[in-house]
């Protein structure tokens, strides 16, 4: 066992998985194997970039490791997608896991 094995690692990890399924649940319909990977890329985005962490004093971990840009969801994916074969696709659907997180976050608030 290394460094990263232990109780805490292990709750932060779960607590990760938790926060992704909820986040995951009802929101997308995944038909294949390309539609989790741009799930997780939109996820991603959202919990680094754009999620305040009540551990982190509220900031994004972006904003705590200094990357951080004020920017907008759109310029975000942008980003993510440069260098794919196919951008304007995972533009469009990484758009719409995006729509479809903010309306699982704003049901699941309430």
């Amino acid at each position: 066992m290394g460094p990263l094995a232990g109780p805490v690692t292990n709750n932060r990890v779960e607590r990760l998985n938790q926060t992704i399924k909820k986040r995951a649940k009802g929101a997308v319909h995944f038909n294949d194997q390309k539609g989790v990977e741009t799930f997780m890329k939109a996820f991603e985005i959202f919990y680094n970039f754009i999620r305040p962490h009540s551990a982190l004093g509220y900031v994004t971990p972006a904003e705590k490791a200094g990357i951080a840009r004020k920017t907008s969801w759109y310029e975000l994916i942008s980003l993510a997608c440069k260098g794919s074969s196919e951008d304007s696709t995972c533009l469009k659907t990484t758009a719409a896991v995006k729509r479809r997180m903010n309306l699982v976050s704003s049901t699941s608030e309430s």
